[in-house]
């Protein structure tokens, strides 16, 4: 049953107009993995997005056209630790939400990095887990999309080889290395 929510947009120094926004059901692998993160996340994130077509309508006119087209639910932001109920496998619903542009992820293994590939709007990517290592970079240098990553509490990677990876990702503008390991 499609959901309906409210938002409302501005524009320029015009005032405020709120708009009845239509989801879109999504199919059940979708419902599953948005539930799921929802449970298990520290925050998962709405990401809104209205049309641009709206802006040069009336409002009563922007109106009935979000009514005739409605829109997909977007999420933006993941944030998530590994608990007793979460695990590197249980990434893989990330494939359900290819739209995510920014995930942190707390006390993850290499392979819990391997789901990001279907991520190809992710633009910020911060790790903190001691259970990853070097290896995970194979993983990070196919996330062509980041503009941002932080690895600063990933203490078994080796600020060498994080740079290596880095320095090859296109779009970077600030990365945050790996402290040095601790002995």
């Amino acid at each position: 049953m499609p959901r309906k929510s409210e938002w409302g947009r501005k524009i320029g120094t015009g005032p405020m107009r709120n708009f009845v926004v239509n989801y879109e059901d999504d199919p059940p692998e979708r419902v599953e993995a948005v539930n799921f993160f929802a449970n298990v996340s520290l925050a998962m994130s709405h990401f809104h997005s209205l049309p641009r077509e709206i802006d040069k309508m009336s409002e009563i006119e922007a109106q009935k056209y979000l009514d005739s087209h409605p829109q997909k639910e977007q999420w933006s932001d993941l944030f998530i630790k590994a608990t007793a109920q979460v695990g590197d496998l249980d990434l893989h619903r990330l494939a359900q939400l290819p739209e995510l542009k920014r995930v942190v992820l707390y006390g993850f293994g290499n392979n819990a990095l391997d789901h990001l590939r279907h991520l190809n709007q992710l633009a910020e990517l911060t790790v903190y887990s001691d259970l990853i290592d070097n290896s995970c970079l194979n993983y990070v240098s196919r996330l062509d999309s980041l503009h941002i990553i932080d690895f600063q509490g990933s203490s078994n990677v080796a600020p060498a080889a994080f740079f290596s990876v880095v320095s090859r990702l296109p779009k970077i503008v600030k990365s945050y290395p790996p402290h040095a390991v601790r002995n």
